[in-house]
């Protein structure tokens, strides 16, 4: 989700919450906050792994509270915005995004993450593909946008563009092939469902 800190000691922290030992997690950024309250990093970290235990409230309140300390963080917003999506608040999750690329057009998550939603949720496919588009030229190695953008590109019809957009994801993470293949398949079954003009 964001950029890890490789600051000591939220590393180590980092690498709790990789290894799923999230309550040693939360005691050592409990002892950081104790020391400094206002550390926003350590905060967000703190809903960071409670949205990774799908503690979705705990992490909003998290994450509402680090903005309080950096109000400005486009990270910070897109994790409040995974963690009201998580709780179907889809619109609330929006204005989160929204804050997002106003504070950083640079970040691609913050566009990764609006163009998901608005694909998924708010069936919004131009403002979908233009996010997921902008997402993949800011940070062309971010396998998880390039099929999204995939997925959006094939729900519009542009079979040839999709195909370019799976292969490309799959030449960063061949790991994603199950998935590409069940959308095919998917895609195939629907495509011979359909009505002849």
């Amino acid at each position: 989700m964001s950029p890890r800190s490789r600051e000591h000691p939220l590393h180590e922290v980092w690498d709790l919450i990789d290894a799923r030992r999230f309550g040693e997690a939360l005691a050592a950024l409990d002892k950081i906050l104790a020391a400094e309250p206002d550390d926003a990093a350590a905060i967000d970290l703190k809903g960071i792994c409670f949205l990774r235990q799908e503690q979705n409230a705990m992490a909003e309140a998290s994450f509402r509270t680090a903005l309080e300390h950096l109000p400005a963080s486009a990270p910070i917003y897109v994790h409040l915005g995974e963690a009201l999506a998580r709780q179907q608040r889809e619109d609330e999750a929006l204005e989160a995004y929204e804050c997002a690329v106003r504070y950083d057009d640079t970040y691609a998550p913050g566009f990764y993450c609006r163009g998901r939603l608005r694909m998924l949720h708010l069936r919004d496919a131009e403002a979908s593909l233009q996010d997921l588009a902008r997402a993949v030229e800011l940070d062309p190695d971010a396998s998880e946008s390039w099929f999204t953008l995939g997925l959006c590109r094939l729900g519009r019809q542009e079979v040839e563009a999709a195909d370019a957009d799976f292969k490309r994801a799959l030449a960063l993470d061949p790991a994603l092939e199950p998935r590409v293949r069940a959308v095919l398949r998917d895609y195939s079954i629907a495509a011979t469902d359909l009505p002849e003009a």
